[in-house]
């Protein structure tokens, strides 16, 4: 008999994203601790950001119109786990948690706690 195929483990989804594309957050945890900047992109099925100018490392890619194949170093953003990062509150400019609200009219609105 063969080897039986490994099990792939999914992250447990998170049901309510407070964090967007265009969000300003801050690195609260790990090695890139107090950088921030805009969310790139969103990676739900893994629980992950792509935050501008944060956990950037090197790729090896080929250069545009290089008939020699020669793969050369170029910088890419790395992804981050959504649990490292606290989105900034735009009027005091601190990392905050973020809850929902209801406006009188009925809109929903994120508030900083």
């Amino acid at each position: 008999p063969g080897a039986r195929p490994k099990k792939s483990k999914q992250p447990p989804q998170i049901n309510r994203w407070n964090i967007l594309r265009g969000d300003k957050v801050v690195v609260v945890n790990g090695r890139h601790r107090g950088q921030s900047g805009i969310v790139q992109k969103v990676l739900r099925s893994t629980n992950r950001l792509i935050v501008e100018d944060v956990n950037v490392g090197d790729r090896m890619l080929y250069s545009k119109g290089d008939e020699d194949k020669v793969k050369t170093p170029t910088k890419a953003p790395r992804s981050i786990h959504y649990s490292n990062v606290n989105l900034v509150c735009p009027v005091t400019n601190l990392p905050t948690r973020v809850a929902r609200r209801f406006l009188d009219d009925g809109t929903r609105v994120r508030v900083a706690v």
